[in-house]
């Protein structure tokens, strides 16, 4: 077997270290690259997902105006409906009002004709 003298080690270590750090230095390169592109892709897809969110949104506030302007069409149809029972309200107060008048005269009328009026 070769024996090395002491320089020959040193240049050796030398060697292995340069090559160690050499390929220390790809690898950290490599990953570099690595992480950028993946940087890069994942902002794309962010910048897409946000894109993708403002288009929604646009879409969820026109469909809401959309109801909105159905319901107010629907609250005036009840406040019309509204109109229309208390004018119905009004006329059966009136009626009930000449119905109970009507009763009265009757009543009177029954008491005079069969003889139960005192009067």
């Amino acid at each position: 077997m070769a024996r090395l003298t002491e320089p020959q080690i040193w240049v050796l270590l030398g060697l292995f270290f340069t090559a160690f750090f050499a390929m220390l230095g790809i690898g950290m390169r490599m990953l570099r690259v690595l992480v950028d592109s993946l940087t890069v892709v994942v902002r794309e897809s962010v910048d897409s997902v946000r894109t993708e969110v403002g288009a929604v949104r646009t879409e969820m506030t026109f469909r809401f105006e959309q109801v909105d302007r159905r319901f107010e069409q629907v609250d005036k149809r009840f406040e019309q409906v509204d109109v229309r029972f208390d004018r119905v309200e009004q006329r059966l107060e009136t009626t009930d009002g000449k119905l109970d008048a009507l009763d009265r005269d009757v009543q009177a009328l029954t008491r005079r004709v069969f003889g139960t009026d005192r009067a």
